[in-house]
């Protein structure tokens, strides 16, 4: 059962990918029926129930088996049931939340970003961050790069902790090797706001932001490359060359033709992800 029904993390496939014809033969005794819940099954048989009853699209049922799970502490059902419900209107926050700290409780990752996540849109809608950075700061040490984003967000502008650019710099930086492109953008952004000084670290970061396709990065960049210095501008223009979208002179100057072959490089990478 577990090789058909398990979620990846276990051994298993996506919820989508579930074969549901052989997980039912698989996690069903023949003389079982498998549209009613049975009471009397382990903890992890229930959850992989729970799944295959997800992948079938009947709810009652899913929801009755990852429920029977996760009051036996098990917590993966713990976290699965948090994701599941969080779909039904009916069920009160309360309820799943008291469902998503025991299992991060138990350091379960899921349901720890789940309630991060849930804490930043109660501040958004509110503009209250005082709750958001404790476990949006465990959520990205735990390696979430949106985490490490809104992790450097929330120091850079202040959201529930002391405005800090060293903070939303390592986070920046931690979210941009796990792969969270917008990064590039808002840590640009916050270099500009330090100082010029370094301007190639920041032109760096926002090449990389438009080759990732963020336009963020590329508006940014168009508003801030004509107060870049010369130089600034020639090693600008050396690499759009190299990419064949800038064929004239290398000037330093930031006019017409370099802000059109920029422009060609955000549109041919939005072009390249079927943007």
């Amino acid at each position: 059962c577990r090789p058909l029904a398990a979620a990846p993390q276990y051994g298993g496939v996506p919820l989508e990918s579930i074969d549901i014809l052989a997980a039912k033969q698989a996690c069903w005794l023949k003389a079982e029926p498998v549209n009613e819940v049975q009471t009397a099954v382990p903890a992890e048989l229930a959850l992989l129930r729970g799944r295959v009853a997800l992948a079938d699209h009947q709810d009652k049922l899913a929801d009755a088996y990852l429920l029977q799970a996760a009051q036996e502490q098990h917590v993966p059902a713990m976290a699965a049931l948090v994701w599941f419900q969080a779909r039904l209107p009916q069920k009160p926050a309360s309820e799943l939340e008291t469902w998503a700290e025991l299992a991060a409780l138990s350091q379960d990752w899921q349901a720890l970003n789940w309630l991060a996540m849930k804490d930043w849109h109660y501040a958004k809608t509110r503009s209250d961050y005082a709750r958001v950075p404790k476990r949006l700061v465990r959520v990205a040490d735990e390696g979430s790069g949106f985490a490490q984003f809104m992790a450097g967000f929330a120091y850079q502008e202040g959201k529930g902790v002391s405005a800090s650019p060293q903070q939303s710099q390592r986070w920046y930086e931690r979210a941009i090797a796990s792969g969270e492109t917008r990064a590039y953008a808002r840590l640009a952004l916050l270099l500009l706001d330090q100082s010029r000084s370094d301007e190639a670290l920041i032109a760096d970061h926002l090449i990389s932001g438009i080759q990732a396709g963020d336009l963020t990065a590329y508006t940014l960049a168009s508003q801030v490359f004509p107060d870049f210095r010369r130089e600034t501008i020639r090693d600008l223009q050396r690499y759009l060359k190299t990419v064949n979208l800038y064929r004239l002179r290398i000037d330093g100057d930031f006019g017409p033709g370099t802000q059109a072959a920029l422009q060609e490089l955000a549109l041919r990478t939005l072009d390249r992800q079927g943007l």
